[in-house]
């Protein structure tokens, strides 16, 4: 199973996404659950890299991209918070979305749920 968590440090600023494992819907290369989780994943790393790229960001993110295992970490300024969560809150529509439709393989902890 894939397990997707969203948490974000008010405090700090701070927003992240993890995902970890595999979703063991079919064979590795032809998962298809694992390919859309992957594609989400990539799509929030490069749009969060964008943002850094744009002096968005107080600093480069941390992004990790490892078969089963997934880390995004940034904190965007002041006046791009809204820009960030919205990144993640469209990911995490999709996210929720592939839970819904595969329940047995995905595991979504949403903002505030982590």
């Amino acid at each position: 199973m894939i397990t997707i968590e969203f948490e974000q440090d008010a405090l700090k600023g701070v927003y992240c996404l993890k995902v970890k494992g595999h979703a063991d819907f079919d064979e590795y290369g032809k998962d298809i659950v694992c390919s859309a989780v992957s594609i989400l994943t990539y799509t929030v790393a490069k749009a969060v890299s964008f943002m850094y790229e744009e002096k968005k960001l107080y600093k480069k993110p941390n992004v990790i991209l490892e078969d089963g295992n997934a880390t995004v970490i940034c904190k965007p300024k002041e006046a791009f918070h809204e820009e960030a969560l919205h990144i993640l809150l469209v990911a995490e529509v999709g996210y929720s979305l592939l839970e819904q439709a595969y329940p047995d393989h995905v595991k979504l902890k949403p903002f505030g749920k982590a």
